[in-house]
């Protein structure tokens, strides 16, 4: 055998071939392994090639190893594996490639797991896959992480997953994202989401979002984050919602922030709160009627410019019966807009807008008691501007003193207490009194605004970021004219996300129905059941 020259080993038959001995087999020269035809290696048997040494294995051309079967390529052994030239590797059927051994694929150099073709990669069993060093897992290329079907990624190991680069991530399906296991989503480097596709992180799922940490999902990328399901929203914890940035809150598209949840939004900062993208618009209240503050929300269809910014826009508003506290500045008779209400809308002393409605009546206590009351200046001049027909426009007998309400003193040791009422927020109250004694409440309410408000999310948010933030540290009572405001922002913000996604409330006729001087005197003397806004003339 050893004397054979090429051309005679060429020249054997098949059945001359499938003869030989293993022996015989290792005993050809490379240089007759070199010359030996497809069909000739194809009529080798399995134990024949067993004896294969890695530089026969290195002589064998493309040709040679295409006419080769499953059973002939698992007789060899890894250092076989190892010594096929990568020129090689790659003329290598796909249904081989699926009968490869772990050990087998093992064995393979990060070169030849380069030279892997997309075809070849998509064949590779998961045991197999799930057989590859990191090393390997490194050396996959773009197309072949693209190649990756949904049954592969999923099978890949934690550690696999890890080492896959990130150029080599964005390239997998996106069903191959949303097929990741809880345990493999878990191990994403921060580096590995940002460098996700918007598509692959529109893919991922409520469990997947679920898996990662705080860290993890405060790297998504703000373009990304926007892609999320709403059902994928909704499935976040409170802590995973409250490690959010700034930039991605402020990124939520309408529909995620409506499914956020009450679980969810305790866990929102201050921060977070000024970043929601919705507007929001702030007067004070009185509930005149003793029935808490109502309000109804944008579908009543009232328009009014309450941020005084010059454009009426369609705002959530105090229900029939309740009044808004408000100051005729201009003394023309008339609210024309947010700047003689009590709220986002003041302008102070400063030249500052007011954060809240109780820092704009603050202004008006003159002898810092802490109440407005007879000995201020202006508390002739307030007013409560009772809509009765809620169409955001004062008429002359919608505007009440105090006196015809028997309102005595306003108070201004303001408490975060919010609760959600028609997609509006009433966020902080206080009380007002009456000449019997009895107290009512008054409330800081934040008003939705339409999408016509012709303001900055920041400008619109600003007042009850600020009042929120007021809340994060306890304070204790004072009667002085500084306002403090005690409490914590999460309870605060306990159903935020329901009042922003509540739009659809119907009034009623009796919701409409304007109130009487007389009846809204003695309903606010008897803690019955009316309200108006304040304001001076």
């Amino acid at each position: 055998i050893v004397s054979l020259q090429s051309a005679d080993a060429a020249a054997l038959k098949t059945s001359v071939i499938a003869a030989l001995s293993s022996n015989q087999v290792h005993a050809l020269t490379t240089e007759n392994i070199a010359g030996l035809k497809s069909a000739q290696f194809a009529a080798m048997t399995s134990d024949q090639l067993v004896g294969l040494s890695t530089d026969q294995i290195v002589a064998m051309g493309s040709a040679q190893f295409s006419g080769w079967n499953s059973s002939q390529f698992n007789a060899l052994s890894t250092n076989n594996i190892a010594a096929i030239e990568t020129r090689d590797i790659v003329g290598l059927k796909t249904n081989i490639i699926a009968t490869l051994s772990s050990d087998q694929f093992k064995a393979l150099s990060t070169d030849q797991v380069q030279a892997l073709s997309s075809g070849q990669i998509a064949a590779i069993s998961t045991d197999s896959l799930m057989a590859l060093s990191t090393n390997q897992i490194v050396a996959i290329g773009t197309n072949q992480a693209a190649a990756l079907t949904t049954v592969q990624a999923s099978s890949l190991t934690t550690n696999q997953l890890k080492a896959l680069e990130t150029v080599d991530l964005v390239m997998l399906k996106t069903s191959a994202i949303a097929a990741l296991t809880s345990d493999q989503v878990k191990v994403l480097s921060t580096d590995q989401i940002v460098a996700l596709s918007t598509a692959q992180a529109g893919a991922l799922t409520s469990t997947q979002l679920q898996a990662l940490s705080t860290d993890q999902l405060a790297s998504i990328e703000t373009r990304d984050l926007r892609a999320l399901r709403t059902s994928a929203i909704a499935s976040l914890t409170s802590t995973q919602v409250s490690k959010l940035t700034t930039s991605q809150i402020a990124s939520l598209t309408t529909a995620q922030v409506c499914a956020l949840t009450t679980d969810q939004i305790p866990g929102l900062t201050t921060d977070q709160v000024a970043a929601l993208p919705s507007a929001l618009g702030t007067p004070l209240v009185l509930d005149l009627n003793g029935n808490g503050i109502q309000t109804v929300g944008l579908g009543a269809g009232v328009n009014f410019d309450l941020l005084a910014n010059g454009n009426k826009t369609n705002v959530g508003w105090i229900g029939g019966g309740d009044g808004l506290l408000v100051l005729d500045r201009n003394g023309d008779g008339q609210i024309n807009d947010g700047s003689e209400l009590f709220g986002a809308g003041t302008t102070l002393a400063n030249g500052q807008k007011a954060k809240t409605g109780y820092e704009a009546l603050a202004e008006l206590d003159t002898n810092g008691d802490g109440v407005i009351d007879a000995k201020d200046a202006q508390f002739g001049n307030l007013r409560v501007w009772v809509d009765g027909n809620s169409d955001g426009i004062s008429q002359a007998d919608e505007l009440k003193s105090l006196a015809d309400l028997s309102i005595t003193k306003l108070n201004l040791n303001a408490k975060q207490d919010v609760s959600l009422n028609n997609g509006n927020i009433v966020g902080i109250t206080s009380t007002f009194e009456t000449a019997d004694g009895a107290t009512h409440t008054a409330a800081d309410v934040w008003f939705q605004m339409g999408s016509t408000a012709a303001t900055s999310l920041s400008n619109s948010v600003s007042g009850l970021s600020s009042a929120m933030s007021s809340f994060d540290a306890a304070t204790t009572a004072s009667t002085s004219a500084k306002l403090e405001v005690p409490g914590a922002v999460g309870s605060a913000a306990a159903n935020l996300a329901t009042a922003i996604g509540s739009y659809e409330n119907q009034l009623t006729a009796t919701s409409h129905q304007a109130a009487s001087d007389e009846s809204l005197r003695l309903k606010a003397l008897q803690g019955g059941a009316q309200h108006g806004f304040l304001a001076a003339k």
